[in-house]
């Protein structure tokens, strides 16, 4: 639960920021580094990969994501990719409403700051990703969770690997046609 609390914090240019305090200011980073360093990328820390990774989210009318892409690059695959899976799986957002108090979709952006405890700062820009250097984009789905009518659970993938998914489900329906079809002729 702490991660999400903190990652929602971690989500910098979606939200005007709020009069903090220096000291809340710092505080605040401190458990966003915190969190962040809890879900660095293993083979990324060892290979001393960091960086800025800028990225767009859309949101339904439930807050709830639907997609993440990547908007500017690390410089490293690895890092880039994680960050919209993180964001997906551990973010909260809280709706958004218009004038009428309707509940609307909505985009937010922001920038997380992967950096190695101890490692020189980063002085490499985040690059600007186009189509043909960016990542799979991610797509959520969010599904009844299992056993219960109140609960739902998220998954985010790339859309090859629903692709992939849907396919494996298919398979088994389609050796039943053909085992049927066999035995009726």
């Amino acid at each position: 639960m702490k991660a999400i609390a903190v990652l929602g914090l971690v989500l910098l240019a979606s939200v005007a920021a709020q009069a903090e305090t220096p000291a809340e200011k710092s505080l605040r980073e401190a458990k966003n580094y915190d969190t962040l360093m809890a879900y660095y990328p293993k083979r990324a820390l060892v290979a001393g990969e960091q960086g800025l990774v800028g990225f767009t989210i859309r949101l339904d009318k439930a807050a709830q994501p639907t997609n993440c892409e990547v908007t500017h690059s690390s410089g490293h695959a690895l890092l880039d990719n994680e960050t919209c899976e993180l964001v997906l799986i551990h973010a909260v957002f809280q709706p958004v409403k218009d004038g009428d108090g309707n509940k609307v979709n909505q985009v937010t952006e922001g920038v997380i700051n992967w950096k190695i405890p101890g490692a020189a700062a980063n002085t490499v820009a985040p690059v600007k990703v186009t189509q043909a250097n960016a990542p799979e984009k991610m797509i959520c789905k969010r599904e009844l969770r299992q056993g219960t009518l109140v609960g739902y659970e998220r998954t985010c993938m790339t859309k090859r690997d629903w692709q992939r998914l849907s396919d494996q489900m298919k398979e088994p329906w389609e050796e039943i046609k053909r085992n049927a079809y066999t035995l009726n002729n």
